[in-house]
């Protein structure tokens, strides 16, 4: 893709289908991107130094949210090729860390490392040398990542650094060290724990 004039980074998308997100009906309209931000022109204002794309018979609506998805393990790695489809159908965000998998969040130096690094989503994904969520944003900010990515702390990889694959009742000492974990992981910035039956 190649970059556009510069023009004082006015970018103006006319006469397209705008569909806003809100549930109100299409309608045509230009949108005009400058310095990061969008703006819906009103319908006789003028932008003369902005580069102008024809946008007539084309839709233009804010980006997608994919609300299930396991790309944070792709993401350990910078290899954008993974995230070209996504960005390709619109999908600007990814809730990740579902099923109880997530890349972060289990205990330091955990005897069942060979579980995690093994699990369903990891495998050949790089190593992983972190345990924290911060551990993993710093990871993944390295290199960048296309999307936004709204991480869910992974009950079943914290367990798992804990007790391994038994499904014997973790000690209350355990437990109180899980929801210890759990809870570092949201204080980090982590946007919710997810739960998994595996």
């Amino acid at each position: 893709m190649g970059t556009a004039p510069d023009n004082n980074n006015k970018i103006l998308l006319q006469n397209g289908l705008l569909i806003d997100g809100t549930g109100t009906p299409g309608r045509k309209a230009n949108v005009l991107m400058e310095q990061g931000r969008l703006r819906v022109m009103k319908p006789i204002e003028k932008v003369a130094d902005a580069t102008t794309i024809d946008f007539t018979g084309k839709v233009i609506a804010p980006g997608f949210i994919d609300v299930h998805s396991h790309m944070d393990y792709f993401a350990i790695e910078h290899a954008p090729e993974h995230f070209d489809p996504f960005i390709a159908q619109g999908i600007t965000t990814m809730v990740v860390g579902n099923c109880g998998f997530s890349p972060f969040g289990f205990k330091c130096n955990t005897p069942h490392q060979h579980l995690i690094e093994n699990s369903l989503f990891k495998e050949g994904h790089g190593e992983i040398t972190w345990h924290s969520f911060q551990g993993y944003q710093q990871r993944i900010q390295g290199h960048g990542c296309g999307p936004n990515l709204v991480s869910l702390v992974g009950h079943g990889v914290c367990r798992t650094s804990l007790n391994g694959f038994s499904a014997d009742p973790l000690s209350s000492s355990q437990s109180h060290e899980m929801l210890m974990m759990l809870d570092e992981a949201l204080s980090q910035g982590a946007a919710g724990i997810s739960l998994g039956l595996q």
